[in-house]
C-alpha cells in the first residue's frame, strides 16, 4: 500500500490500496501493519503509540457503486517500542475479510499523527495486503481429496469386513473395540470434510459450521475411545 493524501488532507496520512481480480480460489483477504526504523534513529526505548482505522469498500467489475464494509471502523490503539536490534519494530493486524464475495477490493488505511512519530525521522509505517495464493488453494483441495478418497475406502474396506461377514444375529455382540474402530473411520471420512470444495466456491455460515462441528465430533470421539481404552488397563485389585 502506498501513502498519498487520499482526501488531500496532509495532516492525516493515508494509506491507500487496491486490488483486483479476486476469486473464491483466493479464500480470505488479510490487512496488516509494521513499523520499521533505522538502527541510527534517536528513539530512546521510549514506548511509542499509534492510532490508526481502516476503511474497506468492495464491489465487483460490473458494479457502479461501491459496497462500504465497515463504515463506522473506530480507531485502534497500538504501543510498542524498537529495541535498536533489528529494523523491525512491530507488526500487527489490521483487518480480515474471511469470504472472497466481490472481485476489487479498496482499503484506506488513516494514521493519527503524533509528535512521537513525527520526531523520527527514520522511522515510517507501512501496510500491506494480503491474500491466498490459488496455487496454495489448488493444493489444500488435492490434499484434502487424496485423504477424502483413503478415508471412505478405508471405511468401506472396514464396514464390509465387519458387517458383511459377521452373521446378522451376532452383529449386536461386536466389542466397545468394533464399535468404537467403526465409527472412528466414519467419523475419520468426515473429518477429512468432503465438502471442502463448496467451502472455498461458495463459502458461508454453515460450511463454516460444518467444518468445525466434524473436527471438533472427531477429535472428542477419539479422546472418548483413548480414554476408555486406557480405563482397560487399571491394575486389578485383589480380592
Amino acid at each position: 500500500m502506498e501513502c498519498r493524501p487520499f482526501y488531500q488532507d496532509n495532516a492525516a496520512p493515508i494509506w491507500y490500496g487496491r486490488v483486483e481480480g479476486m476469486q473464491p480460489v483466493n479464500q480470505k483477504l488479510y490487512v496488516y501493519g509494521y513499523v520499521t526504523s533505522k538502527l541510527t534513529e534517536n528513539y530512546q526505548g521510549e514506548l511509542l503509540h499509534m492510532e490508526f482505522s481502516m476503511q474497506m469498500r468492495a464491489k465487483n467489475a460490473d458494479d457502479e457503486i461501491w459496497n462500504y464494509l465497515n463504515p463506522d471502523e473506530p480507531f485502534q490503539d497500538i504501543s510498542f517500542t524498537c529495541d535498536g536490534a533489528s529494523e523491525l519494530c512491530t507488526y500487527f493486524p489490521v483487518g480480515y475479510i474471511p469470504e472472497i464475495n466481490y472481485e476489487m477490493y479498496d482499503v484506506a488505511v488513516q494514521v493519527k499523527p503524533n509528535d512521537q512519530l513525527v520526531g523520527l525521522e527514520q522511522t515510517s509505517v507501512n501496510f500491506h495486503i494480503a491474500w491466498v495464493s490459488p496455487e496454495f488453494t489448488a493444493y489444500q483441495l488435492g490434499f484434502r481429496t487424496f485423504f477424502t478418497i483413503a478415508s471412505l475406502l478405508i471405511l468401506c474396506f472396514y464396514c464390509t469386513k465387519i458387517l458383511c461377514r459377521v452373521p446378522v444375529q451376532l452383529q449386536r455382540q461386536l466389542t466397545f473395540e468394533q464399535r468404537g474402530a467403526l465409527s472412528l473411520a466414519f467419523l475419520l471420512f468426515l473429518f477429512n470434510d468432503p465438502l471442502y470444495p463448496v467451502h472455498i466456491y461458495q463459502p458461508s455460515f454453515l460450511t463454516f459450521a460444518l467444518t468445525e462441528f466434524c473436527s471438533a465430533l472427531f477429535i472428542s470421539a477419539l479422546l472418548i475411545y483413548w480414554l476408555r481404552e486406557l480405563a482397560g488397563f487399571r491394575p486389578q485389585k485383589a480380592p
